[in-house]
Formats: structure tokens, C-alpha cells, sequence
């Protein structure tokens, strides 16, 4: 017969497991979220894009990419749940969100000339 301790240890385990796995889905269902809201940015006569998930970023939770021939677009959300991409801020070269994305001409102006999102606290700006 199993000790409590093993009965416990048992339950949390399984129950870890359940939670791994829901967490796996709310991720693949942001990650489908972001790839439509990428795709609606795209005019309707042109091709859905090939994306590539990363489900577990260690910084931003579900990063989709795009492949380009000029380089990788990442998308993720920021934290009032808008459409965003990551780059480097110009002036300090972190790693940030941008502002939101509304549509194509927003993603456009962000390529020519990044923007970080309002939240992004910028160590060239402090100094």
C-alpha cells in the first residue's frame, strides 16, 4: 500500500501534467490569434504567410515568426493583448515590443523606423 506522501506526491504530479498541457493550448490558441491578426494586415489578394511558432519563448510567452527574405518578422502581444512586433530599440539596442499594430501602413512605418512600445524603458534615455 502507497504512503500518503507517495499518494500526494503522485496526485501533484498528475496535476502538473494538466496544467502543462492546458497551458500548451492557451498558447497554440494566442499563436493562432496572432497569425490571423497577421494575415488581416495582408491585403486579400495576396498569399497567407508562412509562419513558425515558438510556443515557449522564454521572454514573451508565444512569438510567431514570418520567414522573409530579408529576415524574420517576430509578432507576439504586448500586455493589453494588441498585435506587436519584437526588434532592437534604436537608441539602447534591448530587445523590445514595438507600439501596436493597427494595419499594414503601422507595420510598414515600424520596418522603416522602429518605435518601442511607451512600456519599453530605455537605458540611453535615463543616462
Amino acid at each position: 500500500m502507497k504512503t500518503l506522501k507517495e499518494l500526494a506526491l503522485e496526485a501533484w504530479s498528475q496535476e502538473q501534467e494538466k496544467r502543462k498541457q492546458s497551458e500548451q493550448k492557451k498558447h497554440k490558441r494566442l499563436a493562432k490569434k496572432i497569425e490571423e491578426e497577421i494575415n488581416d494586415l495582408l491585403p486579400k489578394d495576396v498569399d497567407d504567410c508562412e509562419f513558425q511558432r515558438n510556443l515557449d519563448d522564454s521572454r514573451y510567452g508565444v512569438v510567431v515568426s514570418t520567414a522573409e527574405a530579408t529576415g524574420a518578422l517576430r509578432f507576439t502581444h504586448d500586455d493589453k493583448d494588441r498585435l506587436v512586433i519584437i526588434d532592437d530599440c534604436p537608441a539602447c539596442r534591448a530587445q523590445t515590443l514595438s507600439k501596436p499594430i493597427d494595419d499594414l501602413a503601422d507595420l510598414g512605418q515600424l520596418l522603416e523606423s522602429f518605435q518601442p512600445s511607451n512600456a519599453h524603458e530605455c537605458s540611453a534615455k535615463r543616462g
